[in-house]
């Protein structure tokens, strides 16, 4: 059987990366190492009202493109508004690949920091303070992150490199690339919700790999907070009603510790 992979862009700065964040994470959890997921590192723009002007849209109309694209992904993130919305998100791409050259698991930690801090509390990733805290909380070294995040030139050219490997087929933000490399690549657009990702895989494979059932829910909201119930039961294939009773246990518990973000309750690691 050629191994199977899955290939997403992903930026911090871009809604539809926090979408896919249950979807990735329950990958994992359930294929582990048989499935890796290969990601490359985007920007969804440099100057937010060149964007405007690209996409041809007015205020009011990408105003409505952010409602539905939350109504398609259907997890909790931030609405944005004129004087809230980062100008240029590239700083927080080019921080990406910064925390890239320390490895897993910081990176990946990072890369899930900043795009909650950005897509869920609407901080701005030009701003240094907000990448130093979403480096400190991925456990990074810090001195050695900000030491690479000064290298500019280096920084853009290993953003510009990227992709050298990945399939020769339309990528983008909103989809996942599914390919064994060899003959079969299928492009899964949207995919929000996980059992369509498992389904594509059992498929490719033929039902050929081992699958776990996902870990304790609590030490998930421990190593990954702030997380949604939203989050929690799409990984542990849950209803969300089910995900917030184990959530709000963990928090009776003393484990857990609830913060409300973008509007809706969210948990992480008491203390």
């Amino acid at each position: 059987m050629a191994n199977l992979r899955i290939v997403h862009v992903t930026a911090p700065g871009c809604s539809w990366s926090w979408g896919y964040e249950p979807v990735l994470h329950r990958i994992r959890e359930v294929y582990g190492e048989q499935v890796p997921i290969d990601l490359v590192i985007g920007c969804p723009y440099y100057d937010f009202d060149q964007w405007l002007k690209d996409y041809e849209m007015s205020w009011e109309e990408a105003e409505e493109f952010f409602r539905e694209g939350a109504r398609t992904m259907g997890v909790p993130m931030a609405q944005p508004t004129r004087e809230t919305i980062p100008w240029d998100v590239l700083p927080g791409s080019l921080a990406a690949i910064a925390a890239g050259r320390q490895g897993p698991p910081g990176s990946g930690k990072f890369l899930r920091a900043l795009t909650r801090r950005i897509v869920v509390e609407m901080q701005d990733p030009a701003k240094p303070e907000v990448l130093r805290e979403a480096a400190r909380e991925a456990g990074l070294d810090v001195a050695r992150f900000e030491k690479d995040l000064a290298d500019k030139e280096g920084l853009e050219a290993e953003y510009q490199d990227q992709g050298v490997s990945v399939p020769h087929v339309p990528m983008g933000f909103y989809n996942l690339v599914l390919t064994d490399d060899e003959s079969r690549t299928l492009i899964l657009d949207y995919a929000f919700d996980p059992a369509k990702v498992e389904s594509a895989i059992e498929w490719m494979s033929g039902g050929a790999l081992q699958k776990r059932k996902p870990g304790d829910i609590i030490e998930f909201a421990r190593e990954h907070g702030p997380t949604s119930a939203i989050e929690v039961a799409r990984v542990f294939a849950l209803a969300p009603r089910d995900a917030q009773a184990k959530l709000e246990e963990g928090e009776k518990g003393g484990k857990l510790a609830r913060v409300t973000l973008a509007g809706a309750p969210h948990w992480r690691k008491a203390g």
